[in-house]
């Protein structure tokens, strides 16, 4: 929790119930420390309940942590570049834009996992 949120927000995820999911992992009360089946079950709709589901329901047994490390850079990476083109796709002012697009250089060399 602590490297993500530096990193990511709940305003990187897009559509529900990602978004969602998101807010409450990303609630300062929360600190990261979820119940996955209360998320699950704060979903009225049966199909988001099934996706909260597959996307908290996982399980990380025989995967390296050097894999794991990877694969939330990676991730983080691709999700801060998605954001990103989702703002600069809507934005106007040209300043903003370019601001965006150097945010999006540096994530080329992103590793949450370098000491801080």
């Amino acid at each position: 929790y602590d490297r993500l949120s530096h990193y990511l927000s709940a305003e990187d995820f897009h559509g529900q119930p990602y978004r969602q999911i998101a807010e409450m992992m990303f609630d300062p009360g929360n600190k990261g420390r979820l119940n996955p089946a209360i998320i699950i079950s704060s979903f009225e709709d049966f199909e988001d309940q099934e996706k909260a589901a597959d996307i908290l329901q996982f399980s990380l047994e025989g995967v390296s942590d050097e894999d794991i490390k990877k694969a939330v850079n990676d991730s983080v990476r691709k999700l801060r570049t998605y954001s990103a083109d989702r703002l600069i796709e809507n934005e106007t002012d040209i300043l903003k834009v370019v601001s965006l697009k150097k945010q999006q250089e540096a994530l080329r060399g992103l590793n949450i996992f370098e000491e801080m």
